[in-house]
């Protein structure tokens, strides 16, 4: 289209576009302070509560959300949650949101968290919950923040943002476009949860049930297979017990050499940059080519090397792409090398994501400041191992993590292409009708 510009506080915008405070076209909620909770009144059962650990990726974590009693959601009436809702941290990590698409049951919020509510016939929650996605929005959010030691962001600092204002039929157009693509990125992520479900399913029913195929393509223990006692219980006859360290080489980065971070350089690893099995380089520092060749003098990292932090937030597991090298990774991860001889990484893939790795792995951890676990105890997890039937998993589930990977590019893919496109959609540079 051929649009004309005008200035505004927030840049240029199509002359037929308006600007306006937040506050005068939303309602913003909070939990009032002396209604705040104690970790004591948190209980297995009862009304959901929903605090900034459960806003991830734009959605509510259902599955993880507190539990409290119904007179503690009684209340506060004016924070239970109705669907189209627009959820925003105000403590500790500032301005993450989510969109309650569908309220899956009645649910309140914690006291570091907003309740966003379009208020005004000249905007549409859709559009608004965009905007706040919007790096413009952020960079807004990001310079208003006050405290040091916790930051924090109060509500009259939101209500006097400034929002763009197209006509309501352009804004449900953006909207639509950028909730398509939401969609398209969820399709994946759903995807992806049911093929590492069905891997690590598969991993226990071969390498912990011992319900392998036999060579008639039976279950292996339950169709009569032969076992024998081991130090661990009953195990195939064949098998054998090897430690972790018997089958990979298994590495720590560097010392607790802390390297300068730096605006451009070599990507640096931290345990919070593994995100859902792989790299994630949004918000990720960087080091000098000296300090990543000093970190990593003795060995450096390498595709399809598996991680697995080991100090705060225990056994996230991630695998190390083409793409994502060079790389200096953090010591507070260890980093597990495939071994031909043994066990290649698809194997080592589905082996210390499952469910019997991750619980020997905790059962290792240590407690000082923080949880950690050291690299000598994760060397010492015992492994049920049969070489064939290894290599023979290898094979069959090779396609399997290869898919898994696709659909992670294909997510980041989508990703990009939404960043891309919301800041131009945001200022009119594209418009669309």
């Amino acid at each position: 289209m051929n649009t004309e510009y005008k200035d505004s506080e927030i840049g240029l915008i199509p002359k037929d576009w308006n600007i306006d405070e937040l506050q005068e076209n939303l309602i913003i909620k909070g939990r009032i302070g002396w209604k705040g909770l104690k970790k004591s009144e948190y209980l297995e059962e009862g009304y959901a509560i929903i605090n900034g650990q459960q806003i991830l990726d734009g959605a509510v974590d259902w599955k993880n959300v507190g539990r409290i009693s119904e007179d503690r959601y009684l209340e506060s009436p004016e924070i239970m949650l109705q669907q189209d809702d627009i959820l925003m941290t105000k403590d500790g990590t500032i301005g993450k949101t989510a969109y309650v698409r569908e309220l899956k049951e009645p649910a309140t919020v914690a006291s570091g968290v907003f309740v966003i509510r379009n208020n005004s016939d000249k905007i549409t929650q859709k559009f608004l919950y965009q905007y706040f996605s919007s790096h413009y929005f952020k960079h807004l959010v990001q310079s208003r923040i006050e405290g040091s030691v916790i930051p924090h962001i109060y509500q009259k600092d939101i209500q006097k943002l400034a929002v763009p204002l197209p006509p309501v039929s352009e804004q449900e157009q953006i909207a639509k476009i950028l909730f398509d693509i939401d969609d398209k990125i969820d399709v994946n992520k759903k995807i992806n949860e049911n093929l590492e479900e069905l891997g690590k399913t598969l991993f226990k029913r071969w390498f912990i049930d011992f319900e392998f195929p036999n060579e008639e393509g039976e279950p292996y223990k339950s169709s009569g297979g032969e076992m024998i006692e081991s130090e661990l219980g009953m195990i195939p006859k064949g098998w054998e017990i090897k430690k972790m360290i018997e089958l990979v080489s298994m590495l720590k980065p560097g010392t607790n050499y802390q390297p300068k971070r730096i605006d451009e350089g070599v990507p640096f690893l931290n345990g919070r940059n593994i995100i859902d099995g792989v790299i994630n380089t949004k918000d990720i520092s960087y080091i000098s080519k000296e300090d990543y060749e000093f970190i990593h003098k003795k060995w450096i990292p390498e595709e399809n090397d598996l991680l697995i932090t080991r100090i705060g937030t225990l056994g996230n597991v991630g695998i190390v792409r083409k793409k994502d090298l060079p790389i200096g990774i953090h010591y507070n991860m260890i980093v597990i090398k495939e071994n031909d001889k043994y066990i290649k990484y698809p194997g080592l893939y589905f082996m210390i994501k499952s469910e019997y790795f991750l619980k020997e792995y905790h059962l290792r951890k240590k407690q000082t400041v923080q949880e950690y676990i050291t690299i000598d105890e994760v060397e010492n997890i015992p492994i049920f191992y049969d070489s064939d039937i290894i290599k023979k998993f290898e094979n069959s589930f090779d396609k399997l993590l290869k898919l898994i990977l696709q659909n992670k590019q294909n997510i980041e893919n989508l990703e990009e292409l939404k960043q891309s496109l919301l800041p131009k959609l945001m200022s009119g540079q594209i418009r669309v009708k």
